[in-house]
């Protein structure tokens, strides 16, 4: 799946020399924690409600009492000022931001939330900005297909089929030490493993099948010995 598939079109977005007052009240009305910042049709930067947590108007902008004037410097001192007073845009929004296009596939998008943390990434068509795409946007994704599947039929064949195709493929299972049954839906799994995680791992495998409605854990584990029911 690439990102153009389930990424949000035409996003409220804002202009480098826009007021930053404006902006904000922007993300407030439009749910959104930061705004692509486009000149004409090119992204030029995003700005976040990160960039605007130090502002004078809050009483939040950083102060350098006494000695720490000499250690930060006036180049500091000069950019905070700029972030907590400037009234444009332009000021504070991050220039170059990431972006990805819209031929991304969505597991690249995903890798560059996971590094670096972002909410959002802004889309791009060429050059040209075309739309957003955000942790919503493939939480709804999830969602949109979780439910398709599960309002397929799935016979107990083809669940211990699509069960035993992970445990085949995945490193971790253990699929020589392992049986299961399945009926109307119940799996029940036997056999041995090695670690706590790894049981989780067989069991989480078989809870995430279409069509399975419960999983009943009869493994043995070697750090617990124990057995559990659900």
């Amino acid at each position: 799946m690439k990102v153009l598939e389930i990424m949000t079109r035409l996003p409220v977005a804002t202009s480098p020399a826009a007021r930053l007052l404006d902006a904000a009240e922007a993300m407030l009305s439009a749910n959104v924690s930061a705004l692509p910042v486009v000149s004409g049709d090119q992204l030029v930067g995003i700005i976040t409600e990160g960039d605007l947590m130090r502002r004078w108007e809050a009483g939040t902008d950083r102060k350098y009492p006494g000695f720490a004037t000499v250690k930060v410097g006036v180049e500091k001192m000069a950019a905070d000022f700029v972030r907590s007073h400037g009234g444009y845009v332009r000021e504070l929004m991050t220039k170059n931001c990431v972006s990805v296009d819209e031929e991304t596939l969505i597991e690249d998008a995903i890798r560059l939330f996971e590094r670096h943390g972002f909410k959002q990434l802004p889309v791009t068509s060429g050059k040209k900005f075309s739309g957003i795409i955000t942790r919503r946007n493939i939480l709804e994704s999830f969602v949109r297909n979780a439910r398709r599947i599960s309002q397929e039929e799935h016979s107990d064949e083809d669940i211990k089929r699509a069960i035993l195709a992970i445990y085949t493929r995945e490193p971790w299972a253990p699929l020589a030490h392992i049986d299961l049954c399945v009926r109307d839906g119940v799996v029940e799994i036997l056999g041995d493993v090695e670690a706590e995680t790894q049981r989780q791992a067989v069991v989480a495998a078989a809870e995430g099948v279409p069509g399975v409605k419960r999983v009943v854990d009869h493994l043995s584990s070697k750090a617990g010995d124990n057995e559990r029911k659900d």
